[in-house]
């Protein structure tokens, strides 16, 4: 027999004894690791996340209002306006262009056509009644919006808030005054650009409320806002419901498809007529009116 048939005989069968405890040591870990997942509470709840404080959730939603601030800059749409106030009713169809800060165009449409144009552009406002070749020039506040679009607004208050925003907030840097429940809506008050005080009403994220109040607390105007849609990678509400309750007046505003961040030159916010077209000074119409 030669050398290395002697050392095989010798050697024992290293890989058959290996093999058998390899085998052993797994049938242990297998039947101790299922011993332990049967160990288990069967009641165990999955770890819950930490709840995010009020305070942390209303400043998450002033930033995401802050950033939709700083982004838009206009928005037009075809809009259904419902008009109430003291009984009295009626509906029109309009088209509405508005760039921040205060510009604004509405178009009223009647059965017979153009029925009204209102443009406003921070120096005046204008009115044109085509079917009486009229044009009225006056001042751009809320007693001309009161009178010909039915919101008692300043320009600038109105832009914004047919624009989902709080009119004249910087909230890149707002604190709220305060935070509280009211239903399903989170209420955030924030200091006020007047004496006045505002209020947010958020729920999943969305701005669904803004309400306004005088020195005494009375209300002076509230916003509700709904039919949210995705337009140019920004959430735009399609339908404004507006409450004066010092005239009594409700206005709907029901856009139809908002188009967003067109640039308007500021030729739209002012109306060219013809010699021809008699213009009269706002106030003085009113005197009149009054007379």
């Amino acid at each position: 027999m030669t050398p290395a048939g002697r050392l095989n005989k010798a050697t024992p069968k290293v890989g058959s004894n290996l093999s058998w405890l390899w085998l052993a040591s797994l049938a242990f870990l297998t039947s101790t690791w299922a011993g332990c997942s049967y160990q288990r509470p069967l009641t165990s709840n999955p770890p819950v996340s930490a709840k995010v404080s009020d305070k942390e959730l209303a400043k998450t939603l002033l930033d995401n209002l802050s950033n939709k601030a700083q982004i838009l800059s206009s928005l037009q749409s075809e809009a259904l306006m419902a008009y109430s106030q003291n009984g009295k009713r009626f509906k029109a169809r309009e088209e509405i262009t508005l760039r921040r800060p205060d510009r604004l165009r509405i178009e009223a449409y009647y059965a017979l056509g153009v029925g009204l144009i209102v443009v406003s552009n921070g120096k005046e406002a204008q009115v044109f009644e085509p079917s009486k070749n009229l044009l009225l020039v006056g001042k751009p506040n809320a007693d001309t919006l009161d009178r010909f679009v039915h919101v008692r607004l300043e320009p600038y208050e109105a832009v914004d808030l047919l624009m989902g925003l709080p009119p004249r907030q910087d909230l890149s840097w707002a604190k709220p005054s305060y935070i509280r429940r009211e239903g399903s809506l989170m209420m955030v008050g924030l200091p006020s650009y007047d004496s006045s005080s505002l209020e947010l009403g958020f729920t999943d994220s969305k701005l669904l409320l803004i309400r306004s109040r005088e020195v005494d607390g009375k209300l002076r105007y509230q916003v509700n806002y709904d039919d949210y849609r995705d337009v140019g990678g920004i959430l735009i509400a399609h339908r404004i419901t507006a409450q004066f309750p010092k005239t009594g007046t409700l206005v709907e505003f029901y856009y139809k498809q908002a188009v967003v961040n067109r640039v308007f030159p500021e030729s739209t916010f002012a109306l060219s007529v013809s010699p021809a077209t008699n213009k009269v000074m706002l106030e003085r119409d009113i005197e009149n009116l009054a007379s």
